[in-house]
């Protein structure tokens, strides 16, 4: 049986390591099957009702827990396989509304931003001092030490007013730490209240989970979904990691988590729950034989040991990026066609840029557009290959919309004033097959 030997992957340097002070206290909370609820606000016939969410590629985006109840996994199912589990009654599958050959994403990116703009301002407010990141578009994460230094008596009673009064309140462990006590009760109770905030001001449901590390808590929020809260306590870790399947936890759904369980099984192991994996495995061999990536293998890590690598912070994104794959791509690629697919990606960048002009008061300085070809054959042998080739790169310098009609008319009316400059004309641009926009700030 392996150990948990990491001398293999690259150590960080000791100024980037984590250093704990042993009273963080996570709280990661997740709007429960975000897609789904989304496309449910916005389509009556779908709510109550089980609903697979698919992309145009007819790839498995959600499930509503209507769908879950039949065991439909968006990690381990099809559409065919959740259509057999799930004959009566019949199965939803919803395609999410497309525009050129993508599936839009400016309903859910729109629903996140509301999301992230209540639960900002309302902890802001009412819990100053607490770090919030935005991991995704349906998961945030709080670390809650500042405030509960300032505003945690600290006496050796747990005053029962601390502790939330959700229904599904699920606590893992008992401290003998009365200090560790009061400040996951604490804690608890402002987790309820952020689910309360995004129910009432957006109707989205969610579920949260509340430990002494982001990955714990990460892990228990998705204990006894939807509509829960679960707290670890540091004695719980082993009760919670042994009631949560394998294949279910963070790093480990899907292919990464099946390639390692059949590692193991050839090992002779049978890696069911998340305990066992913690127990038996071996990251360094994992990361050899599957060959993963530093990145990859330190997030194993952080699963196997439930701790955290890496400190958490509300990190502004380097750069907003937005691309688009142009279809019909057996025809030349015409004037209008170029200019279609980058008003496109223009629209959907905008609303990424007002949303982090709204966030955080920032701008970009610059944005870069890519044009390339990028195609895909068969070699002599049958395999796949892509080739991809630049065809044009041009840097702008932003400005405001405002000031100038939409983004895209400026950035439209920039290129061709350069691309006139460069003596191009539109033929030079026939093969282009994908756009790319990158700002940076």
């Amino acid at each position: 049986m392996g150990s948990n030997n990491l001398k293999d992957i690259p150590d960080k340097p000791e100024s980037q390591k984590l250093q704990l002070s042993g009273k963080e206290i996570y709280c990661v909370v997740d709007i429960d099957s975000f897609e789904a609820m989304v496309w449910a606000k916005e389509f009556n016939e779908l709510q109550g009702k089980p609903v697979l969410v698919v992309n145009a590629q007819r790839v498995i985006i959600a499930v509503s827990y209507e769908a879950k109840k039949f065991g439909i996994s968006r990690a381990h199912d099809n559409v065919k396989s959740a259509r057999s589990k799930c004959p009566t009654p019949p199965l939803i599958v919803f395609e999410i509304p497309g525009k050129d050959g993508k599936s839009d994403q400016t309903i859910p990116q729109k629903a996140s931003f509301e999301i992230q703009k209540c639960v900002r301002s309302f902890v802001n407010n009412k819990f100053p001092g607490t770090v919030i990141c935005m991991k995704s578009k349906d998961e945030i994460y709080f670390e809650f030490s500042e405030y509960l230094d300032k505003n945690l008596v600290q006496t050796s009673n747990l005053d029962l007013d601390l502790l939330p009064h959700k229904p599904k309140t699920v606590w893992i462990g008992a401290s003998k730490d009365k200090i560790e006590e009061r400040r996951l009760a604490l804690a608890s109770n402002i987790a309820e209240q952020i689910l309360q905030k995004i129910r009432e001001e957006t109707g989205f449901i969610a579920s949260a989970g509340v430990a002494a590390s982001c990955i714990v808590a990460k892990i228990a929020c998705g204990n006894d979904k939807p509509d829960a809260l679960t707290i670890v306590t540091n004695s719980g870790v082993d009760d919670l990691y042994a009631q949560t399947n394998m294949k279910d936890a963070p790093y480990l759904k899907g292919k990464n988590g099946i390639s390692i369980f059949r590692l193991w099984e050839r090992k002779g192991h049978v890696l069911k729950s998340l305990l066992d994996f913690k127990k038996c495995v071996d990251i360094a061999e994992i990361q050899n034989e599957l060959q993963l990536t530093d990145f990859q293998a330190n997030q194993l890590k952080e699963v196997a040991e439930g701790f955290d690598l890496e400190p958490l912070e509300d990190k502004k994104k380097a750069t907003l990026q937005s691309s688009w794959n142009i279809i019909n791509q057996d025809r030349p690629c015409t004037q209008e066609i170029l200019k279609k697919y980058i008003m496109n990606c223009c629209e959907e960048l905008e609303l990424k840029i007002n949303h982090e002009n709204y966030l955080f008061e920032r701008i970009p300085k610059e944005i870069k557009i890519v044009l390339r070809s990028k195609i895909s054959k068969r070699d002599s042998e049958g395999q796949p290959k892509v080739t991809v080739k630049s065809i044009d790169t041009r840097t702008l310098k932003y400005e405001n919309p405002q000031k100038s009609g939409t983004l895209g008319s400026f950035i439209w009316t920039k290129l061709c004033e350069m691309w006139k400059e460069g003596e191009k004309t539109f033929a030079n641009f026939e093969d282009v097959t994908e756009i790319m926009f990158t700002t940076s700030y």
